[in-house]
């Protein structure tokens, strides 16, 4: 089963998601990337395998998908 992972990053000022090493247009907050991630995440599939984001806040970690 092949998945892949988006992350919720700091990025240029703002926020963004990263596949990989590849960053999506920049967010003016947390909130709106994660929105921005889930959309694409719910578009992705690969083989068996579904999509993840990874939303880091300073004191947590919470996974999202759509596995």
């Amino acid at each position: 089963m092949a998945d892949i992972t988006y992350e919720i990053v700091e990025h240029d000022g703002g926020w963004a998601y990263k596949l990989g090493e590849t960053l999506s247009e920049t967010y003016r907050s947390r909130q709106e990337a994660l929105m921005g991630a889930r959309s694409a995440a719910s578009r992705q599939k690969i083989g068996d395998g579904g999509a993840l984001v990874r939303d880091r806040p300073p004191h947590s970690s919470r996974l999202f998908g759509n596995r």
